[in-house]
């Protein structure tokens, strides 16, 4: 599905701040895979989702999708095959348009923009029906500007329009980061539905370390730029948050994880 084959990157080469952060990393997501990245502050989880995106290029190695290299391929070409879920939920939809013209827009992803109505009436029906599946009484009002939603009715309806038209690939970058514990459950839950009902490969960046060993089939954790940890099946439904702090201690990272990593079993 998406594989980095030796892959590097540097910031601010040839500068007293250089950083390598990648360095021949070697990273192979299998199609279906539904998949949570933890790491520590810097440890290189939003580059990778900005190299897999194309928001980056990397200085060497190749990036191959459904077996096509993609390593320099532009970020709109991929988005035809991606979507990816912020963590501000200010940039998941236009806070001008209404929900209805949002889900009209994403709704027509991949297809031509020609001089026909842009909200098409035969449509609503099924808006209205994904909306009443979040349960955050969004179906009856589609004519609500998204700049009057809360935070957390705004990422719902982001992940949605993200997944409206099922894409290949879904990067999930910290996307409940930024709402109430309550709410983030309510969208972790979505999430997890609607990547099992669609069969949809998906990479989930999360800090919350109970979230990440809940959530999906596969647990990868990143630190300086290196795979530390890459679990799945029997040794990833074995793992509790306190065994997985365990092992970041035995790999001498535990100092380097946030409070919000250390707590997330409360």
């Amino acid at each position: 599905m998406i594989e980095l084959r030796q892959v590097s990157k540097t910031f601010n080469r040839n500068t007293p701040n250089a950083l390598t952060l990648f360095s021949d990393l070697n990273l192979k997501i299998e199609e279906g895979e539904f998949v949570t990245l933890i790491g520590s502050n810097g440890s290189g989880k939003t580059t990778l989702f900005n190299l897999i995106c194309g928001t980056l290029y990397p200085d060497s190695g190749t990036i191959y999708f459904d077996d096509s290299e993609i390593t320099h391929m532009a970020e709109h070409l991929r988005n035809r095959s991606f979507a990816r879920v912020f963590q501000d939920p200010l940039k998941g939809a236009s806070p001008s348009l209404t929900i209805l013209e949002n889900l009209s827009m994403a709704n027509r992803k991949g297809k031509p923009f020609d001089l026909g109505r842009a909200v098409r009436r035969e449509d609503i029906s099924h808006f209205r029906s994904l909306l009443s599946f979040l349960e955050l009484d969004l179906q009856d009002k589609l004519d609500t500007p998204v700049s009057a939603l809360s935070g957390g009715q705004r990422q719902a309806l982001s992940l949605l329009m993200a997944t409206l038209v099922t894409p290949k690939l879904l990067l999930l970058d910290e996307h409940t980061a930024a709402l109430d514990p309550k709410t983030s459950d309510r969208i972790i839950e979505l999430t997890s539905k609607i990547v099992k009902d669609k069969g949809i490969t998906a990479i989930m960046i999360t800090h919350n370390l109970k979230q990440a060993i809940e959530c999906g089939d596969r647990l990868l954790m990143l630190h300086k730029g290196e795979i530390v940890l890459d679990l799945k099946g029997k040794e990833k439904a074995a793992l509790s948050v306190s065994s997985l702090i365990e092992r970041f201690d035995r790999l001498k990272i535990t100092g380097d994880l946030s409070d919000e990593m250390l707590l997330s079993d409360n």
